[in-house]
């Protein structure tokens, strides 16, 4: 919590207009919540240094490189699961994760209906439609995404 909070290798961050700060903790397979008027640091979803794939509420869920974290105008979080080929969402109110684009059994781009497969998905942005806008190193590609 606040300066015993610890970090491996933080690498994406977004706010929403709730006054959060998300972290996208890629070595500790974390997404982590810090509220930025008081400082207090919490893991949203993940578990530390427990790396893997699995759909589930906070802890249970499992990540492998998260890399980079947006969040939409109803609060969730879009989170890339770099190492899994996925786009997972986090509903922060209720810590619930899910896969939305990809498959870890899958790699390389996949068009079609959702869940597509990725590559490498590495930058993700909202588009000015809500759309998310993914950018996927392995296959040179930009990738759009309506929900």
């Amino acid at each position: 919590m606040g300066a015993a909070a610890r970090f491996r290798n933080p690498q994406g961050v977004a706010t929403d207009n709730a006054g959060n700060l998300f972290v996208a903790d890629s070595a500790n397979f974390t997404v982590r919540k810090i509220v930025i008027a008081t400082g207090e640091v919490t893991t949203l979803a993940g578990a530390a240094q427990a790396s893997g794939t699995a759909d589930g509420t906070g802890a249970a869920a499992r990540f492998y490189s998260v890399q980079t974290v947006v969040c939409d105008k109803a609060g969730n979080l879009f989170v890339t699961d770099t190492f899994n080929n996925t786009i997972r969402k986090v509903v922060v109110g209720t810590r619930v994760v899910t896969t939305v684009v990809g498959s870890p059994d899958l790699m390389g781009v996949v068009l079609g209906l959702l869940p597509a497969g990725l590559g490498n998905p590495w930058g993700l942005a909202l588009g000015p439609g809500g759309e998310l806008l993914i950018a996927d190193v392995a296959e040179n590609a930009i990738l759009a995404a309506q929900f």
